[in-house]
């Protein structure tokens, strides 16, 4: 997230008609921005962060169910263009080797599970 978006979000905490828009926008089902979805965790006013808490229950009880769910990402290969700060793979993080996958030419092996084209991997420090 950039720091004009965080200073967005800051200056508008407690900016009740944005807020309320964007709790609009998210009950209608259209999503949000990671811009809006900032202003909502700076949110300082008391009874839109009830209501949000309220809303995320109804959107996660509507898409899940009555159930948790968690997802495990499953990673193919190291290489990334993302900035996640959470992730070693980061691509900003020059202190390890990438590994880059061709996703379009590997297949599996149906009989011995192994990939039958292993020269599309490549391996190269500079591909981060």
């Amino acid at each position: 997230m950039t720091e004009k978006s965080l200073a967005y979000a800051r200056e508008n905490r407690a900016n009740r008609p944005l807020i309320e828009a964007i709790l609009q926008k998210a009950a209608e089902g259209k999503g949000v921005t990671h811009r809006e979805a900032a202003v909502l965790l700076e949110c300082e006013l008391e009874d839109l962060n009830q209501r949000m808490f309220t809303l995320a229950k109804q959107i996660k009880e509507k898409i899940y169910g009555n159930r948790i769910v968690m997802f495990a990402p499953l990673y193919l290969s190291n290489y990334c263009v993302n900035g996640c700060v959470y992730c070693p793979y980061h691509a900003k993080n020059k202190h390890i080797s990438t590994l880059f996958v061709a996703i379009a030419p590997i297949t599996t092996n149906k009989i011995n599970n192994t990939l039958t084209n292993p020269n599309d991997i490549l391996s190269s420090p500079s591909l981060s």
